[in-house]
């Protein structure tokens, strides 16, 4: 099963489900991945890490997380997500904070 998180910066999300979680719930993540998402079709389907970082684009950074559902649920992926992400703060994770 395929999930996608996004929060502020990709690589600091993905360090956290392919590290962290994945020592919570062993053997959980087959793997993971780093993008783009913007749902507004008339945007570049292909941004650049520049562009994207710009702000202009519309695009925010995600992580997409293969994840073997027999080992978790995706509530649990979920309720980790939100240890470290604030939705209350555009583009920000705990990591981003003070920066």
């Amino acid at each position: 099963m395929v999930a996608c998180f996004g929060a502020g910066c990709f690589w600091g999300t993905e360090k956290y489900f392919a590290k962290d979680f994945a020592k919570k719930f062993p053997e959980s993540i087959i793997g993971t991945s780093v993008g783009f998402m913007n749902p507004d079709p008339k945007n570049s389907a292909y941004p650049s890490y520049e562009e994207v970082c710009e702000g202009n684009t519309g695009h925010i950074e995600v992580v997409f997380i293969l994840y073997d559902m027999t080992k978790v649920h995706y509530e649990e992926l979920v309720k980790f997500f939100f240890t470290f992400h604030d939705p209350t703060q555009q583009n920000r994770q705990v990591s981003d904070k003070g920066t």
